[in-house]
């Protein structure tokens, strides 16, 4: 998942280890279940500390108890990637800004479809 764009759109930023309460005022969603876009500022905050993407997430099936998830997930800006993937002995091919299902047509880092980063890669 793109960082740039989570970045650039982000309304909450927050080092987590100096400020840990400020995760219990993040609003819970129910984006997953209806529509899976993870990129609403609203709903996610952003550990300066470490990096990671925070959410909550709230699920309820018809007659059962709602649930709620507090889900942490790593997203990448596009030469974070690149390095990493590097080191790992692949050969870079082709890159871009992506938008899901729409692979064909490459994104300005931060356009608010840019939601995926895709490589091509090839082993050295």
């Amino acid at each position: 998942m793109n960082m740039e764009l989570t970045e650039h759109i982000a309304i909450h930023k927050v080092n987590l280890v100096e400020n840990p309460q400020e995760i219990l005022k993040l609003r819970p969603s129910n984006t997953m279940a209806e529509s899976g876009n993870i990129f609403k500022p609203d709903y996610y905050l952003i550990n300066t500390e470490d990096g990671l993407v925070y959410r909550k997430e709230q699920f309820t099936e018809d007659d059962m108890i709602s649930t709620e998830y507090l889900v942490a997930d790593k997203r990448y800006k596009m030469t974070e990637f690149e390095n990493m993937v590097r080191e790992a002995g692949f050969e870079v091919r082709m890159k871009r800004y992506v938008q899901a299902g729409h692979f064909g047509t490459p994104l300005s880092p931060t356009d608010s479809k840019a939601k995926e980063l895709l490589f091509v890669l090839s082993v050295r």
